[in-house]
C-alpha cells in the first residue's frame, strides 16, 4: 500500500481521485489487521483525500461505495481528526468538516458514523456557517 501512496503526488487533485480508485479495492475487501495510517500515509494526505471526497467534483466522479469503504478503512486505521486550536488553546470549534458535508448530502447513516468514528471529539461541537452542530446530525442520524 505504501508502494502504491508513492506512486501518487497526493498534492495534485486528479492524482487524489486516481489514488482514490486504485486504493479502493485494496481496501474494500479489508481481511488482516489494518496498518497503522501514519505508515501509509504523510501528513495532510488524509485530510486532502477526505475533502476531496465530498466536494461537486467528489461527488461526480466518485461513487459512494469507493467513499464510504475508503472512510471505513480510514477510520480503522485509527485515524482521528485533530482541531485546528485557537491561541488560548482551545478548539476552533466554527468549522464545516467532512461530518456536515455528509449530512448535506443526505448520505446514508453508515458512512456518518464512520465520520463520527474519524471526528470523535466530545469537547469540540463543531458548527457550521448555517448553525448546524455535530450534535444536531448525531441526533438526525441516531
Amino acid at each position: 500500500m505504501k508502494v502504491l501512496r508513492d506512486r501518487f503526488n497526493l498534492q495534485i487533485e486528479n492524482q487524489r481521485y486516481e489514488f482514490i480508485r486504485h486504493l479502493h479495492p485494496l481496501v474494500r475487501n479489508w481481511i488482516d489487521a489494518v496498518p497503522n495510517h501514519r505508515d501509509i500515509f504523510r501528513e495532510g494526505d488524509i485530510e486532502s483525500l477526505l475533502n476531496l471526497m465530498y466536494t461537486e467534483e467528489g461527488f461526480r466522479v466518485l461513487n459512494d461505495c469507493q467513499k464510504s469503504d475508503l472512510i471505513v478503512f480510514l477510520a480503522r486505521t485509527g485515524y482521528k481528526d485533530e482541531p485546528k486550536v485557537g491561541e488560548d488553546d482551545e478548539p476552533l470549534l466554527r468549522r464545516t468538516t467532512l461530518v456536515h458535508r455528509a449530512a448535506r448530502r443526505d448520505c446514508t447513516l453508515y458512512p456518518i458514523c464512520e465520520l463520527f468514528q474519524i471526528f470523535n471529539r466530545f469537547d469540540a461541537n463543531y458548527v457550521d456557517e448555517d448553525g448546524v452542530t455535530h450534535f444536531h446530525i448525531a441526533c438526525r442520524y441516531g
